[in-house]
């Protein structure tokens, strides 16, 4: 029988703290501003039947990448995931896979993410999937900006999305 734990940890970057909830399998979501990570985690883990275990060894991995990836060691993740992050509607899960190929240091518009996930007049329904992504910085929606090429929005608000393009662009 598989283990029915859900790991979780907090880790610091220069994002701000982020809490990491994971499972054997791999890595569920990350995410920031959770005003209360205990909280968090368990609802997340009664959610999916699951206990609640505060670890940081089980994240070890993700936050050697991770200050990897923050200190421009490396530009990709190399991680298991205990979901497919691109489940939901098959527009959201085309707009995540779209946005997992987006190339560090490049940016795509909400309407061009849209269009290649087949919907060329999506480009607001293409933000809302970005709002929900499981696993920003992993998959990329930073990375997607306005048509003008302003910033646009951004679940983690603008201030991290600038701090996310400028770690990538230097």
């Amino acid at each position: 029988m598989a283990d029915r734990t859900l790991y979780w940890s907090l880790t610091a970057s220069p994002v701000g703290e982020l809490l990491l909830t994971s499972t054997d399998e791999g890595l569920i979501s990350l995410s920031w501003d959770i005003p209360d990570p205990d909280a968090e985690a368990l609802n997340i883990a009664t959610n999916r039947s699951l206990v609640a275990r505060h670890s940081a060894e089980a994240h070890r991995t993700i936050n050697d990448q991770l200050d990897a990836w923050f200190s421009r060691e490396i530009k990709e993740f190399d991680l298991s995931l205990a979901d497919d992050p691109r489940r939901g509607t098959a527009f959201s899960a085309r707009v995540l896979a779209v946005t997992s190929l987006l190339p560090i240091g490049g940016t795509a518009s909400y309407g061009e993410v849209a269009r290649q996930a087949g919907s060329p007049r999506g480009a607001r329904a293409a933000g809302s999937a970005l709002a929900r992504n499981p696993l920003p910085i992993i998959i990329p929606c930073h990375r997607v900006v306005a048509a003008n090429g302003k910033l646009g929005g951004f679940s983690g608000g603008l201030s991290r999305k600038q701090i996310l393009l400028a770690i990538e662009s230097g």
